[in-house]
């Protein structure tokens, strides 16, 4: 259950803000929209976690919206 997020969204999710749908690159297809999942860059470290507000394709067909709304970060205090 992870989503992978691009480079430049890295950093903004690693600090816990949501994962817009632009952003995601790959993501599992067995997704579902309020699934908890993982996110990960495309190195597959860990950014966060937190609850899917999309579908897996809807992931990766949308260019707008959030995709994940992050409830923690990594790098989070």
């Amino acid at each position: 259950m992870r989503v992978v997020v691009g480079d430049e969204a890295a950093r903004f999710v690693r600090d816990g803000k949501n994962a817009f749908a632009r952003h995601v690159v790959e993501v599992d297809p067995e997704i579902r929209a309020l699934d908890e999942v993982l996110i990960v860059d495309r190195s597959d470290n860990l950014l966060g976690t937190g609850k899917a507000l999309l579908s897996a394709a809807e992931m990766l067909s949308f260019r707008r919206g959030v995709a994940v709304s992050v409830r923690a970060g990594v790098g989070a205090r």
